[in-house]
């Protein structure tokens, strides 16, 4: 063999199979190790090859976190190669080794296994040759489909058992196909031997089996393996029903199907926990009783513990009646942390209070402001916020290393002080996510708030997530408390390299990406449009019950109705998430401002202490040119968070709304505004409109300089150079048009404002026509900073707009906007129906 393939160097034979030898090797061009399938027979004919390359090639489309991604196909010397993504591990045959494996890990794999048949199958793309040495388990334990596109390349030679009915009378595979492979795997994972079925007699291959040898009829999962539920035997049986129309359509089905099979399981063991199974796992109507009889002895005799008189009578008044229970949740105390720990009390205490907010039926208050409560007495915080209950929790690790953690939870009644409920947990390191999920079930579970546990808490209880990605996960939620963007975005893409399994490090990197762009400014749109959207849909596929992974999904949603569609589910599933109405908030501030302030003071009952509801409320009072209310809010938000900047750039751009006033003094706060490119772009204009051109073309330049990517300081500086510079104005200008051609949606609204700010009015109306002309145009027409609305601008024709805002191309496309902008309220109406006040639907006892 070569020792190069094209620019790849070959390390050595990674195995041998019967399709030929699978070479690890050095991709020279990106530095990374891949696997190279040569395929054993070489293709003399050109035209043959390029029609299997064509075949293949569309696989290369696949992405998920349980496929080898199939990076490129090629030829050489005659012979096709297939590069794909190298994954350490044993195959999924070898780690079962013939043997029963546990039946909570193996229904992990199977759902990994089928989450990555459903992303294929969404492509139209089916593998085709299941077995379990084409799945390996890495290190971590995570399971990644091997080979696809390989039977691209002609008829599997693979074990007659994982074939299909349909492929073994020779027909051809198709997605239902896979799911009758998966079923016969997890099969053998759960009883160490595969289905009986009879095979083809002497040496016959899958492909020239006739109906005469056909698979014998199912013989039921549960004679192999008593321990395993009927839940789990009616889904394998599904998936190897030997009619198509009887067996799984769907991957996503089947895989929805093991998730709930597997949370029942969860609830199994926990209750094992308390009361012993009988043989078999069955238990008996005696023992049943008799444990209820020594329940409620314990119960009784215990009363002198947990019962206590004054405990009693909180419990009868927070739990006599009807309501839903309002908690917070202090940070946790952490024993023996240090500064470099110092981000796991707050962090550990958002991920409980995520876990409480989907347990429906419960409102957790002071989401957003939570890490404030740090050091403060519990009690105190649940009164500042009027909560029921304060959840607290203490941390203390087992060992030097921190691999296991010993976690004591306790409620305390906000009325008396006392705990009313106290649980304590020992937690391995890479159960700190599933072990959230199990302590909001016991709360929710002990206040009898809940009937079942919602599907994202039992997504959640499965959660194995390595613990250097989680620490890194939980320091990038820090980042994101901190503002600081640009380093939470590197900590979540940290987290993911370690474990690409941890959803909830993904939602968190698209809720990142797009702050970076639609509040920090630091980088443009169209950038990080691919990958915010990417990164949102993968996490929306590997949990749709995630509130934040649809919250991401809304956030990179490129029309109106599908991002609304996504926030509303997100409110569905978690409605006293703060981040979440703030986002529909922003969204929905240029087109339909009155609801937007409406959905704003829901999230400021949620989290009076969130200073970002004060801000986008202020902007949001700009649209509707109200600048005294708008004025109100800065300063509100200003008592919160003095330092922030946003502030002031709040009322130098109240100042271009009041006539008269623009040329007020210019304060620039704690922090300088030019860490805030609005604010240097409203300072600018300020000092414009007071005729101090010099210090505002001067302001601009820094700014530009320091972000060139930011688009409206490009803009406005293109207007103030045009009667010093007029050349270097006419450049900044053209080079905005030019990358606007190329992007003309993310890029309208600039492009609107530069012809506005170089008084070109028919380059700002053809502007705002193309931003009316699609949803997504009028999406992200309304992304700017809420300083920087361009329809605020247009309404109250303040600078740059006031150069153009009698034009008449302007008019007339401001008309047009204004009639898509109506027919829009229209979808905000129908997708917002039956939305109200989550603190109005719970009774709380004030």
């Amino acid at each position: 063999m070569a020792e190069s393939i094209g620019h790849y160097d070959i390390l050595g034979v990674a195995e041998a199979g019967p399709q030929g030898p699978v070479y690890r090797a050095r991709d020279t061009l990106v530095g990374r190790t891949v696997a190279i399938r040569v395929l054993d027979e070489a293709v003399s004919d050109p035209w043959k090859r390029a029609h299997l390359l064509e075949n293949v090639r569309p696989f290369t489309a696949l992405s998920h976190p349980h496929v080898a991604t199939l990076f490129e196909a090629g030829e050489h010397n005659g012979r096709i190669y297939l590069v794909y993504e190298y994954v350490p591990g044993e195959k999924l045959g070898a780690l079962a080794a013939g043997q029963p494996l546990n039946l909570r890990r193996a229904l992990d794999l199977a759902i990994q296994v089928a989450d990555a048949l459903a992303e294929a199958h969404a492509l139209d793309l089916v593998h085709g040759a299941l077995t379990p040495s084409s799945v390996v388990v890495t290190p971590k334990g995570r399971a990644k489909i091997l080979d696809f596109g390989l039977p691209c390349w002609r008829e599997p030679d693979w074990p007659a058992p994982y074939a299909s009915p349909e492929q073994t009378l020779g027909q051809p595979a198709d997605h239902r196909s896979d799911l009758f492979s998966l079923g016969v795997m997890l099969y053998e994972l759960l009883t160490g031997r595969i289905p009986a079925r009879s095979a083809p007699p002497g040496d016959a291959t899958p492909g020239d089996a006739t109906p005469e040898r056909a698979p014998a009829p199912y013989v039921p999962l549960r004679r192999a393996n008593l321990e395993v539920p009927a839940s789990v035997d009616r889904i394998v049986a599904k998936a190897l029903a030997e009619e198509l129309d009887d067996r799984y359509q769907d991957a996503t089905i089947l895989a929805s199907d093991l998730r709930a099979a597997a949370a029942e399981l969860h609830a199994r063991d926990g209750g094992a926990a308390a009361q012993e199974a009988a043989p078999g796992g069955v238990r008996s109507s005696w023992l049943r009783i008799g444990g209820l009889a020594l329940l409620l002895a314990a119960a009784t005799g215990a009363a002198a513990w947990q019962w206590r008189e004054p405990v009693a009578r909180t419990w009868q008044r927070l739990f006599g009646i009807q309501f839903a229970p309002a908690f917070v949740v202090v940070p946790f105390e952490v024993s023996g942390a240090d500064a470099a720990r110092a981000h796991l009390g707050p962090g550990l205490a958002e991920e409980l209070a995520t876990r409480l907010g989907h347990v429906p039926g419960v409102i957790v208050l002071g989401r957003s402001s939570l890490r404030a409560f740090t050091g403060k007495d519990p009690r105190a915080v649940a009164e500042r916020h009027r909560a029921a209950l304060a959840v607290t929790a203490r941390v203390s690790p087992q060992d030097a290393n921190w691999q296991t953690l010993d976690i004591r939870v306790t409620l305390v009644s906000r009325d008396s002080g006392d705990g009313v409920w106290s649980r304590q947990y020992s937690v391995k390191g890479r159960d700190l996510l599933s072990a959230q999920a199990k302590i909001a079930e016991d709360i929710a579970s002990g206040l009898k708030v809940a009937p079942a546990p919602s599907a994202a808490l039992r997504r959640a209880g499965l959660r194995l997530s390595q613990p250097a990605a989680l620490d890194a996960y939980l320091q990038a939620r820090t980042a994101m408390a901190e503002l600081d963007t640009n380093r939470a975005v590197l900590l979540y893409d940290t987290a993911l390299q370690i474990d690409p399994g941890l959803v909830e490090a993904r939602a968190g990197l698209a809720e990142a990406l797009h702050a970076s762009v639609a509040f920090e400014h630091r980088l443009g749109y169209a950038e990080v449009e691919r990958r915010l959207r990417q990164t949102a849909a993968e996490a929306v596929t590997a949990d749709p019950d995630l509130a934040h992974a649809q919250l991401a999904m809304g956030l990179a949603s490129r029309t109106l109705d599908e991002a609304l569609e996504h926030l509303r589910r997100a409110i569905d599933l978690d409605p006293s998430d703060t981040a979440i109405y703030l986002a529909a908030g922003a969204l929905l501030r240029d087109i339909e401002p009155a609801t937007a302030l409406r959905v704003l003071s829901w999230a400021r009952g949620l989290d009076p202490e969130e200073p970002r509801t004060r801000f986008e409320a202020a902007a949001t009072h700009l649209v509707l040119n109200q600048p005294d209310q708008t004025l109100v809010e800065a300063a509100r938000g200003q008592a919160l968070a003095p330092s922030l900047p946003w502030w002031d750039a709040l009322r130098l751009r109240t100042r271009l709304a009041k006539a008269g006033d623009a040329d007020a003094g210019i304060s620039e706060g704690g922090r300088s505004l030019p860490e805030f490119p609005p604010g240097v772009v409203m300072r600018a204009a300020v000092l414009q409109a007071a005729g101090q051109r010099d210090a505002a073309i001067a302001a601009l330049t820094g700014v530009v300089r320091l972000f060139p990517a930011f688009c409206e300081a490009r803009a406005v500086l293109a207007g103030l150079l045009r009667s010093v510079n007029r050349s270097e104005s006419i450049r900044l200008a053209s080079e905005i048009y030019a990358q606007a051609e190329r992007t003309p949606l993310s890029m309208a609204r600039c492009a609107a404002m530069a012809g506005a700010a170089t008084a070109d009015g028919r380059e700002a109306g053809a502007w705002i026509d193309r931003a009316a002309t699609s949803d997504e145009g009028l999406l992200l027409w309304g992304m700017a900073n809420g300083v920087l609305s361009a329809q605020a601008g247009l309404h109250q024709r303040s600078y740059p707009w006031s150069l153009v805002g009698s034009a008449p191309d302007v008019t007339r496309a401001s008309r047009r906007l204004e009639t898509v902008l109506a027919r829009s309220r229209a979808t905000v109406a129908r997708i917002l129906d039956g939305l109200d006040d989550p603190l109005a639907r719970s009774q709380t006892q004030r």
